[in-house]
């Protein structure tokens, strides 16, 4: 991917349109509700789904959160904050949001962060010349799904 591929993906992104019906793929588990987080004791009825959602770690919302993914190489410290900002722009705009609430918790603006920090990683991907994982979770946002964290070496997608 390039840096013009990854501001056209943003451009034309659907954010959060397809939540919840992410394709299940190998290294992905895909869910279909966000509703195992609405309180402290919910549950999908499988245990096995169960442990692997409670173990997941969310992807970073800035520079301040643990990442469970590796970090880009590091490249200048302004790269990447183009492709941010147009992200957060197009994100403002956004008709795929009410489908970010569950019971009474509202995801949405978790999900925006997330989204436009992983495309300024990405672009720092880019600008390392080391295309990678930040890339590909850049283009399951703009596909219009939600990739909330990693558990074990499975990537969650809502």
């Amino acid at each position: 991917m390039t840096s013009d591929e990854l501001r056209e993906l943003i451009s034309n992104a659907r954010w959060f349109e397809r939540a919840g019906s992410f394709p299940s793929e190998p290294g992905f588990l895909a869910i279909t509700s966000l509703s195992f987080w609405d309180d402290e004791n919910s549950s999908t009825g499988i245990p096995a789904l169960d442990m692997t959602l409670g173990s997941m770690v969310w992807l970073p919302q800035s520079p301040q959160d643990p990442t469970p993914l590796e970090m880009p190489p590091q490249v200048s410290s302004t790269a990447g904050n183009d492709e941010y900002r147009l992200a957060l722009a197009s994100l403002r705009s956004s008709d795929g949001l009410a489908c970010l609430r569950s019971s009474w918790h509202d995801y949405s603006w978790p999900a925006m962060k997330t989204a436009a920090y992983a495309m300024r990683l990405a672009a720092k991907e880019i600008a390392g010349h080391a295309p990678s994982q930040w890339c590909a979770i850049a283009r399951i946002f703009c596909r219009g799904n939600w990739p909330l964290g990693v558990s074990g070496d499975l990537v969650v997608v809502y």
